[in-house]
């Protein structure tokens, strides 16, 4: 198995052993990821959170909910 497959699987895994998960989400590469796979292992039994303030750019914020909506992941925007 490559190393990246390796590092999916156990990623997979991780997830998976979980029952219920709250996802820090910015919307970024490394939250993006997590979101995807989280998803993909735990459906609706993952929440993504993304804190929205003054300081998170719109078209961040906009992207964060397209891509959470593209996956159909269950996802909240807290005002902070």
């Amino acid at each position: 198995m490559e190393p990246v497959a390796q590092k999916l699987a156990l990623l997979q895994a991780a997830f998976a052993r979980l029952q219920k998960v709250v996802l820090a989400y910015s919307g970024g590469v490394d939250s993006a990821l997590l979101l995807q796979v989280g998803n993909d292992v735990l459906g609706e039994n993952l929440l993504a959170v993304t804190a929205d303030s003054p300081s998170l750019p719109r078209a961040e914020l906009r992207y964060a909910g397209e891509f959470a909506r593209a996956l159909a992941a269950n996802h909240l925007v807290m005002q902070t």
